[in-house]
């Protein structure tokens, strides 16, 4: 009687030992893994913070840009930086183009 409770005590412990090792890895792969999706998670959430900041910084220099380029500003601009002047309507010639039936 003593063998057979030699043998079936041991690997009772030894399955039971291994159960709580087995259950202990797949724990600690289960918390792993959590943690990387909690980071992965915080990284998009920060990045489409930035998307949405550069988006409002794109759309206020787009207005910017679109009220600058009016003829006003953009005339007094010209004129100050590089020292052009507007033309007199009389200093004006415009061109044509010629119809291409009309060439030989």
């Amino acid at each position: 009687m003593t063998k057979r409770r030699g043998r079936s005590g041991g690997s009772g412990r030894r399955t039971t030992a291994l159960a709580l090792l087995a259950f202990l890895v797949l724990a600690s792969a289960i918390v792993w893994r959590k943690s990387v999706g909690f980071a992965e998670g915080q990284r998009l959430r920060q990045l489409a913070e930035r998307r949405t900041e550069l988006d409002a910084k794109r759309t206020r220099l787009d207005g910017e840009i679109r009220s600058n380029l009016t003829l006003r500003k953009l005339g007094a601009i010209v004129e100050k930086r590089l020292g052009l002047k507007v033309p007199a309507d009389s200093q004006i010639i415009l061109l044509t183009r010629p119809r291409a039936d009309s060439l030989p």
